[in-house]
């Protein structure tokens, strides 16, 4: 049995990337040491704490970033087993989004196979958004991976073993992304894994709701780049979560 620290568990729908619209049901880790400004997803911040995992390791490493998108795992949210986080879940559901905060901080094998057994033999997508600022824990890999690289933390970090299992690359669009940005994660994946075929790229501007400007500099990527996609942003659009 696994405990995960969890920050909220509900149902509602995809907003962002390609599954928008989708009826899902979020996961969302406690915690993430990357500190973006904008962030939206934790209500416990605590940036002059130490960071530790679920079980209470110390992550190392990791500097302290003085800005409210700092959560700390072992600070806040409710401690879950696999047992507990699958019967929150509606059974005829078709896709589960494990995100947060950041995901990558706990392993998710233990809920993966006990979903799997929970379900018998109805078949849900598990889906996973991350930063890859981290190492995956687990040697279970959800059925879909969103990347979304962020410039703070590592900036625009990806770790390498990603490349192998993303199936979409979403990116915040403000004043400090660039397509450059886009072209460098796609030549690491190229070098990695040479045989992959290429993820989606969603583009999303910054703001709820976007401004002028984010809404403009992401028209000017997509008119660059025509296989690349424009994101939506529902949870902010329809006010829900």
């Amino acid at each position: 049995m696994h405990t995960y620290n969890i920050n909220e568990v509900f149902t509602s729908f995809q907003g962002e990337g390609v599954h928008c619209g989708e009826q899902a049901t979020f996961i969302r880790a406690q915690g993430c040491p990357v500190g973006c400004p904008w962030c939206d997803s934790g209500p416990n911040y605590h940036p002059d704490e130490p960071l530790y995992d679920a079980v209470g390791q110390r992550v190392e490493g990791v500097s302290h970033v003085p800005s409210a998108g700092n959560t700390w795992p072992g600070v806040g949210g409710a401690k879950m087993t696999e047992y507990d986080l699958c019967a929150r879940i509606p059974t005829d559901i078709p896709r589960i989004v494990i995100t947060g905060g950041e995901p990558a901080l706990q392993d998710w094998d233990d809920f993966i196979n006990c979903w799997e057994s929970y379900v018998g033999h109805h078949r849900t997508v598990i889906a996973l958004e991350t930063s890859g600022q981290y190492e995956w824990r687990g040697s279970r890999w959800p059925d879909w991976v969103t990347v979304s690289p962020k410039w703070s933390g590592n900036p625009w970090h990806v770790e390498g073993v990603y490349w192998t299992y993303v199936d979409e690359l979403k990116y915040v669009v403000d004043d400090r992304f660039d397509d450059s940005i886009v072209a460098e994660h796609l030549r690491q994946l190229r070098e990695l894994c040479p045989q992959r075929g290429m993820p989606y790229i969603v583009l999303m501007p910054e703001g709820a709701p976007p401004n002028q400007g984010t809404t403009e500099r992401t028209l000017s990527f997509l008119k660059k780049h025509h296989d690349w996609r424009a994101g939506p942003r529902l949870q902010y659009d329809w006010r829900v979560k």
